[in-house]
C-alpha cells in the first residue's frame, strides 16, 4: 500500500466516523477521476457514504455496478432493493427483489421480503405486498406492521386495526398506539383514540417524543374538530404552532389542520392555507393530506368564491372523483355546473 494510498484511505474513514459523508464521498470521487482503479472496496465505501447522504440513485447505481462484480453477493443484492425503494424507484426494486438470489435460511431473506413488499405497496399492487410477506414469519414486528400498513393503504381500518393490536403486543412502542388510535379515528370511534393520543403527548412532555411530535398533535386536533369541540381543537393546534418553529417548517398536514380548525374565525386565511399546500405538493402528493382538494372547494363555496370553486375543480377534475367522497364529489360537480353551465342545471 502506498503512503498516498494510505492518507486517502485515513482521511475517507475519519470522514465517515464523523458522519460527514459528503466530504468522503468527494475524496473517493476524486481518486477515481485520478486514474485508480474501480475497485471493489472503493466502490462498497463509495456507494455506503452515498446512501447515507441519501443520495439514493446513486448509491443503487453503484450497488448494481458491485452486483456485476460479485454477482452472488446476498448483501449486495439486499442493499440494491433498499437503495431502489428510498430512491422511489419502486418498479425496479421489485424486478431486482424478484430476481434476487438470497436463500430463506439467509439472515438477508425477511429483510429483502419487506422491501419487496413495501415497493408492491408503493405500486398500489396490495394483494401481492401480501403474498409476499406470507413468505415471512407472522410474529416478527415488522411483518405484522408492513401487514397493517398495508391494509390501512386500503382504507381497511379494521384489518389494519387488528394488526396493530397484534404489534403492540410484540412492542409497546409509542408510535403503534398512535397508528390504533389513528385506525380508530377513520373508523368514527373518538373516545378511546383521544385518550390514547392524549397520554402519549403527556408521557412524552415529561420524556420526548418518538418520531414527530406534528402526527400526536395533529391527530388530536383531528379528533376534536370530529367531535365538535372547535375551541379544544384550536388549543391544541396552538400548543404544537407555539412549540414548532416559524410556519415555513411546519408539515402540510399541520398547516392543513390548523386551516380548518380557523377556518370559522378566518375563512380568507384558511383558504388560503389550503392553497398554499395544493400548490406546492399536489394534490396526490403523499406530504398533502388526501381531504385538501375537497376541503378547499367545500370552504371557497361556504364563503360564495364560485370562481375559485371552479377554477380549483377544474384544474384537478382528472382526479377528484378520485379523492372526493362521493357525495362530497356529487355535491361539488353539481355546485360547479350550476355555475359554468346554468342551463345544464335545468335539464
Amino acid at each position: 500500500m502506498t503512503l498516498r494510498h494510505h492518507t486517502i484511505t485515513s482521511k475517507v474513514y475519519s470522514c465517515i466516523r464523523d458522519c460527514n459523508y459528503r466530504n468522503a464521498i468527494q475524496i473517493l470521487q476524486s481518486n477515481l477521476e485520478d486514474g485508480a482503479p474501480r475497485s471493489r472496496p472503493v466502490l462498497s465505501l463509495l456507494a455506503y457514504c452515498s446512501y447515507h447522504d441519501e443520495d439514493y440513485l446513486q448509491a443503487s447505481e453503484i450497488y448494481e455496478e458491485l452486483l456485476e462484480m460479485c454477482p452472488s453477493s446476498e448483501q449486495y443484492q439486499l442493499y440494491y432493493v433498499q437503495s431502489l425503494v428510498n430512491a422511489e424507484s419502486y418498479i425496479d426494486a421489485s424486478r431486482a427483489a424478484a430476481s434476487s438470489t438470497i436463500s430463506p435460511s439467509s439472515p438477508f431473506f425477511r429483510q429483502m421480503k419487506l422491501l419487496q413488499a413495501q415497493a408492491e405497496m408503493e405500486q398500489g399492487l396490495l394483494s401481492e405486498a401480501v403474498a409476499i410477506l406470507t413468505q415471512c414469519n407472522d410474529e416478527d414486528i415488522d411483518t405484522v406492521l408492513s401487514l397493517a400498513a398495508i391494509h390501512f393503504r386500503n382504507k381497511d381500518y379494521i384489518s389494519a386495526l387488528e394488526q396493530y393490536n397484534v404489534a403492540q403486543t410484540i412492542d409497546d412502542r409509542s408510535i403503534i398506539a398512535y397508528y390504533i388510535a389513528l385506525c380508530r379515528y377513520h373508523l368514527e370511534e373518538y373516545d378511546v383514540p383521544l385518550r390514547a393520543v392524549t397520554d402519549i403527548i403527556e408521557t412524552a412532555a415529561e420524556d420526548e417524543y418518538e418520531g414527530d411530535p406534528c402526527l400526536y398533535f395533529n391527530l388530536k386536533a383531528a379528533i376534536l374538530h370530529a367531535m365538535k369541540d372547535v375551541k379544544a381543537a384550536k388549543a391544541t393546534m396552538k400548543e404544537f404552532m407555539d412549540m414548532a418553529d416559524e410556519e415555513d417548517h411546519l408539515d402540510a398536514v399541520t398547516i392543513h389542520n390548523d386551516a380548518i380548525v380557523k377556518f370559522g374565525t378566518d375563512p380568507a386565511t384558511a383558504i388560503q392555507k389550503l392553497q398554499c399546500i395544493m400548490a406546492v405538493h399536489g394534490p396526490q402528493q403523499e406530504l398533502c393530506p388526501s381531504e385538501t382538494l375537497g376541503n378547499i372547494l367545500i370552504m371557497a363555496l361556504n364563503q360564495g368564491h364560485e370562481d375559485l370553486a371552479s377554477e380549483t375543480y377544474e384544474a384537478y377534475k382528472h382526479v377528484a372523483e378520485e379523492l372526493l367522497p362521493p357525495e362530497t364529489y356529487s355535491y361539488v360537480q353539481a355546485a360547479v355546473t350550476s355555475i359554468t353551465s346554468p342551463n345544464a342545471t335545468l335539464e
